[in-house]
């Protein structure tokens, strides 16, 4: 019985269930089988209606729905596609192409100045055409890793006793404000 039961639920067009669901069906008891052919119907006409489709381009039974990508709408050339940056500026409003012009330059030249400086550091083995793949993140981040602190040239904070006690010799005396006992019994 409950093998019928199985085939009427894959068999219906408004089911949820699919050919895939056979062996997932036939391990329920009768009692789970009563509660899922009560399940509400799939309105896959509504559906389609809905979005503006026919039931000719839903996908069949158990197969994925294709996501569908919005494609963008192109005025030119390489608006759209994968286009040089000038390409992309060139169908903009006049303040917005200098904006995005002047930012362009200025995360050009940080990048290069970045290259630049990670390029000096011996201890760098990466190629500039591997460094120019990179974005700013990137970059930003393996010049602090790059940048390693040298202490050459600065004070260890010991000082030669004779040099202390040279500069102790020109510190003058501090200041008389009050007279204590010792300058009134004199």
């Amino acid at each position: 019985m409950s093998k019928e039961r199985v085939e009427a639920l894959i068999g219906n067009e408004k089911s949820r269930f699919s050919a895939a669901d056979t062996d997932y069906l036939m391990g329920l008891t009768d009692e789970e089988l009563v509660i899922a052919e009560k399940m509400p119907d799939v309105e896959v006409k509504a559906a389609t209606e809905e979005e503006g489709t026919s039931s000719e381009s839903q996908p069949a039974k158990g197969e994925p729905a294709e996501e569908e990508t919005p494609a963008l709408e192109t005025e030119g050339d390489a608006v759209g596609e994968a286009g040089s940056p000038e390409a992309f500026l060139a169908g903009a409003p006049s303040e917005i192409q200098e904006v995005l012009t002047a930012g362009l330059e200025m995360h050009r030249s940080k990048k290069a100045h970045l290259i630049k400086e990670l390029a000096a550091n011996p201890r760098n083995t990466f190629t500039e055409e591997q460094m120019n793949s990179w974005d700013i993140k990137q970059l930003e981040g393996m010049a602090q890793i790059a940048n390693v602190p040298t202490y050459e040239g600065r004070n260890s904070g010991v000082v030669d006793p004779a040099i202390r006690a040279a500069e102790d010799a020109k510190v003058p005396p501090p200041l008389k404000v009050f007279e204590g006992k010792s300058a009134k019994s004199a």
